[in-house]
Formats: structure tokens, C-alpha cells, sequence
């Protein structure tokens, strides 16, 4: 609760020097494609079978949508502030799969959702005409929440396993490009590497029911072996309406 307080007081801030600078004031509206990467990438039950270390969570697709403000300080409009709220969803169904030792599955279905705050700059090429090229770093939050779905064969009965909601701390950087439409909107499209779990990874062991935890953290188990830590990431590839507020309101 602490950390969101601080989020959305950071977030008043903004908006408030946004008012005093609405000339300076962007937002763009943005959904995709999000491609999970090792160690949020597997591949289920192969990875599950090769005892691979460290096992991965099984993602396999996802999408994203959210909303980036951008607040511009020099009189070229070529360095902003940036503030983004991103929800990113990601996926995997599995059907018929077998579990080494007999365990087989009918279907089995794992999901993960990351609510994401980020603060961070952009430089936006200060170049002519209607395409114009621009970078960003964010650090994050991300507010991580998700589910997995179980059918065994031998009873056909789905049981659902939910992972207890946690927070992590990272970071995006990332390239695009806006084309210029009209003085009021503008079209935008980029690609973020994201990397969610940089700061914050834990370990707390699991106990009997149907909730589970994160556990990115390196641990060792009751026979010594070494579960090595897991690395959340991800690339976003996105487009979207950029709407220049001042021209829209003035």
C-alpha cells in the first residue's frame, strides 16, 4: 500500500506541472503484442521433464494495453518526462500432456498478469518532416497477479491454482517511431525490452492448497539442489494514437 501511495503521488506531481506546461503535454493510447522471454518463456511439459534449472513459468504468448503520458521540457520538444500505466497478460494452454512418473493432464492452462507503473525520460529526434524517431527508459513497478488450471486425466475435474499477488521492481527501454497525422493526433508505433523482476525476487516455501508463490529467488531444497533464480522478461511491440493536448484544448 506504501509503495502505491508513492506511485500516485508521484503521479499528481506530474499532472499538476502538466497543467503549468499543457503546451509541453502528450498521450498516447497503445496496445500489442507481448512476448514473454526466459525465464517467463517455456515450453510445457518438455522443460518440466529435463528437470531444467531454472524451470520457467511456462508462458508462451500476451498482449498488452495501456496509456503513456509525456510531458516535454525544452522549447524543440526533444526531452519528456514519461509516465506509464501498462497492464500486460500472458498466456499458455496445453492439452494432453504427460508428466514424467504417470502424471498425466487432460489440459493445463498457466497465466500471469503484470499491472505496470513507469517513470522515466524519452529523447525524440529533433528531425524535419512527419516520421520522427524516439527512445525511452522507464524504471517500473509491476504488480504481478495469475493462474494455473489443472485437468488430470484420471478425474476430468479443472482445479485452479492461484499465485498470491506480489510485487517487482525493473525496467523497459525501448525505440519507436511517430508519424505525424495532423497537428492534434498522430500515430506511434515501438517495441520495449522489459525486464520485471530485477529488484524484489523472493523465496517462500509453497504449503499445501491451491495458492502458490512467485519464488524468483535462488533457493535449495531438502536434497541440496540449487534452484537458480528466475529472470522475468519480455518485449513489447505496440502501436497506438499519440494526442497532442495543447493543440486539442487550446
Amino acid at each position: 500500500m506504501k509503495k502505491l501511495t508513492i506511485l500516485l503521488t508521484v503521479l499528481f506531481l506530474i499532472i499538476s506541472l502538466g497543467d503549468a506546461h499543457a503546451q509541453k503535454v502528450k498521450l498516447n493510447i497503445i496496445g500489442g503484442y507481448s512476448l514473454p522471454l526466459p525465464d517467463l518463456k517455456g515450453t510445457f511439459p518438455d522443460d518440466a521433464n529435463s528437470d531444467k534449472n531454472p524451470e520457467p513459468y511456462f508462458m508462451k504468448n500476451g498482449f498488452n494495453v495501456g496509456g503513456i503520458g509525456k510531458l516535454f521540457l525544452d522549447k524543440n520538444n526533444s526531452f519528456g518526462l514519461t509516465l506509464t500505466l501498462l497492464y500486460n497478460s500472458f498466456s499458455n494452454s496445453v492439452d494432453n500432456a504427460v508428466i514424467n512418473g504417470g502424471v498425466n493432464y487432460d489440459n493445463i492452462k498457466f497465466k500471469m498478469n503484470m499491472f505496470q507503473v513507469g517513470i522515466g525520460g524519452e529523447y525524440k529526434v529533433p528531425v524535419k518532416g512527419s516520421v520522427i524517431p524516439f527512445f525511452g527508459l522507464d524504471l517500473t513497478a509491476n504488480f504481478l497477479s495469475g493462474n494455473t488450471k489443472v485437468t488430470p486425466t484420471n478425474t476430468k475435474v479443472e482445479t485452479e491454482y492461484t499465485l498470491k499477488s506480489t510485487s517487482r521492481f525493473g525496467f523497459n527501454i525501448g525505440a519507436g517511431t511517430e508519424f505525424v497525422a495532423s497537428p492534434q493526433v498522430s500515430f506511434v508505433v515501438g517495441v520495449k525490452y522489459q525486464y520485471f523482476n530485477l529488484i524484489g525476487k523472493d523465496y517462500v516455501q509453497d504449503v499445501t492448497g491451491t495458492e502458490y508463490n512467485l519464488n524468483d529467488k535462488e533457493w535449495t531444497d531438502a536434497l541440496n539442489k540449487t534452484h537458480q533464480a528466475r529472470n522475468m522478461m519480455g518485449m513489447q511491440i505496440y502501436g497506438g494514437v499519440n494526442f497532442n493536448l495543447d493543440k486539442m484544448f487550446k
